[in-house]
């Protein structure tokens, strides 16, 4: 149903979607290398991811969420962008709103640790918040492309 809904004559032509797109590759080929420098060391060494072992866990359920599901959709959002595909534009919204509440939970989470004293690496924080404060301009951006009928 969607795909079937001229989406990408509701906004203004410009490079506000290219740069999103852009936006989104780096940010997943970010997080992919965050994620992957803990596990690609484990899988080589055949052991047990530190973080994983620390809390008693199976698996992280951050890194098989982020790896399986939202960093490849940020990439196919990127992807249908790109291509000025209808659903890129769909997608680029809500990839825009996920990245925010994601970087901001991240803060939080950096900002709980230091305060229980489980981490003294609080420089994280600031990049996340970086992060959310493009990914907000940005969303703004996206929506005064729209074309008020």
């Amino acid at each position: 149903m969607l795909n079937k809904l001229d989406v990408k004559s509701w906004f203004s032509e410009g490079g506000i979607f290219k740069t999103i797109g852009v936006y989104f590759i780096v940010v997943a080929v970010m997080f992919y290398i965050l994620w992957l420098k803990d596990l690609i060391p484990s899988v080589i060494n055949n052991t047990i991811p530190k973080i994983v072992s620390d809390n008693k866990l199976l698996v992280n359920p951050v890194h098989v969420i982020d790896i399986s599901f939202a960093l490849p959709g940020m990439i196919l959002s990127a992807i249908l962008l790109f291509n000025k595909h209808n659903l890129g534009y769909i997608f680029a919204a809500i990839g825009l709103v996920f990245t925010i509440i994601l970087t901001i939970a991240l803060v939080a989470m950096v900002v709980m640790l230091k305060v229980k004293g489980l981490s003294d690496e609080t420089s994280v924080a600031g990049i996340f918040l970086f992060l959310s404060f493009i990914s907000t301009s940005l969303l703004v951006l996206y929506f005064k492309r729209m074309i008020k009928k």
